[in-house]
């Protein structure tokens, strides 16, 4: 809660300052005051990132099947829609089980090998591991329940 003090803080000093400056245009100053809103959000009220980036089949082997916990890997594309709206949902999942189960993300473009060595042919395709082994499969854009089911039932004692 600190960091939304600060950015509430932040914002409130910033919709001032914007509002002290004369702008020739009432518009200009309202998209100026927007615009430091965003950035005030933006810099200080974004989750941290739980998530590990991977390139490489060594970094793979390490981050994923030499894992100890269970491993959530999402194979994705900068530029496919359908990942990009995915892309909170696995955010979301990183937090909440964040110290309980890694979660890894596969640039296919930037590692076509990875994804043809696991047979990735439509994306977003996210993979579980457990114990270096692939345990279940998701094609497409799904929600997280899926997700957390399957994490609560590998996880449970």
């Amino acid at each position: 809660m600190p960091t939304t003090l600060i950015a509430a803080g932040i914002g409130a000093v910033a919709g001032f300052l914007a509002g002290q400056i004369k702008f020739k245009r009432p518009i200009a100053g309202a998209l100026f005051g927007a615009a430091l809103f965003f950035l005030t959000a933006y810099l200080f009220l974004r989750p941290p990132a739980h998530s590990v980036g991977v390139e490489t089949a060594d970094r793979f082997q390490k981050e994923v099947l030499q894992a100890a916990q269970p491993v959530l890997v999402d194979f994705y594309a900068d530029w496919c829609p359908p990942c990009r709206a995915f892309a909170p949902v696995f955010q979301q999942l990183s937090e909440e089980y964040h110290g309980r189960a890694k979660f890894v993300k596969v640039d296919v473009d930037k590692s076509a090998a990875l994804a043809r060595m696991y047979e990735v042919r439509a994306i977003p395709t996210v993979m579980l591991f457990v114990k270096g082994k692939s345990a279940r499969q998701w094609v497409g854009c799904v929600q997280a329940e899926p997700y957390r089911r399957a994490l609560n039932a590998i996880l449970a004692p």
